[in-house]
């Protein structure tokens, strides 16, 4: 599977270029195609990037290719972390509506031309944020099976982590769902929440004192969650997952888009997974559609 990573100048693009490699996640005889733009910071940075991982992957190397625009996208599986963050520094995007404005423009035109250009089976993680703008951007042109926006997957890997921290566990001991939008609407699905070896009412206890707001992963962090579904989804086979999807009522008869529960492979969303969720969580994942 050739991926392609649009953003790849930018401090996530970058950071999930690297772990991809250092993680040997593409076979040699595979693609990475580092997305940047002419006239950009990226047109300086991108080559002197890929000599860089030419000298330290060398041995495992797949072969790196330097795309310049949208049209140039040639990938089975397109990564998109570009744009703008909300950040608090002068001329930065303040808020959710200024985010998608700045950032908006740039999915969706990766989206236009892959529907253009591409093979038909192309799948899209969004991260870009917001995310959920941007998922719906991209199923405007194309299939909402084939587009998974990284915000639930990447919230609920962080949740599963702080509680398997907490708690003195490793992490795959640990299940549980962040659902609903990614961004100040995110809904910790408690109810969700199992962890091997406290069952008993004592475990369940501790389990529930846990309970606090939910902090954001750093750029590293993000990198090495995206990095294990995409081995997750090039190994094969299909598994459960988060992530924000195009629903048309599958999930809490929501029509929009969410971080819902869903079952992930290598063909892109298999299906959306019924849950049945504490009312008062259920009613906070439909609220946070109404701000997304």
């Amino acid at each position: 599977m050739d991926v392609a990573i649009v953003g790849a100048a930018g401090t996530i693009g970058r950071q999930i270029a690297i772990t991809l490699l250092r993680a040997r996640v593409l076979p040699p005889t595979a693609r990475l195609q580092l997305v940047g733009r002419r006239g950009g910071a990226s047109e300086g940075l991108l080559p002197g990037f890929a000599a860089d991982l030419a000298d330290a992957f060398a041995e495992d190397l797949p072969e790196i290719d330097l795309a310049w625009s949208p049209d140039e996208i040639l990938a089975d599986l397109v990564i998109i972390a570009a744009g703008a963050t909300v950040t608090g520094l002068p001329g930065a995007p303040r808020d959710r509506a200024a985010l998608a404005a700045a950032n908006l423009p740039l999915v969706e035109a990766c989206a236009r031309a892959i529907a253009r250009n591409g093979h038909g089976e192309e799948l899209l993680l969004v991260v870009t944020n917001p995310v959920e703008a941007g998922v719906a951007a991209c199923c405007r042109h194309l299939d909402r099976r084939r587009v998974i926006g990284m915000g639930g997957f990447l919230d609920t890997l962080r949740f599963r982590q702080e509680i398997a921290a907490e708690l003195g566990v490793r992490r795959q001991l640990v299940h549980g769902l962040v659902l609903g939008e990614h961004g100040p609407g995110l809904v910790p699905v408690w109810s969700t929440v199992r962890v091997y070896g406290f069952e008993s009412e004592d475990g369940a206890a501790r389990i529930a004192a846990l309970r606090r707001p939910h902090d954001p992963a750093p750029a590293a962090a993000l990198a090495e969650m995206i990095v294990r579904l995409v081995a997750s989804m090039l190994a094969g086979g299909q598994f459960p997952a988060a992530a924000q999807v195009m629903l048309a009522g599958e999930f809490l008869g929501i029509h929009g888009v969410c971080g819902a529960p869903v079952v992930i492979s290598n063909r892109g969303i298999e299906r959306i997974d019924a849950l049945d969720l504490d009312p008062t969580e259920a009613e906070a994942v439909r609220a946070s559609v109404v701000r997304s």
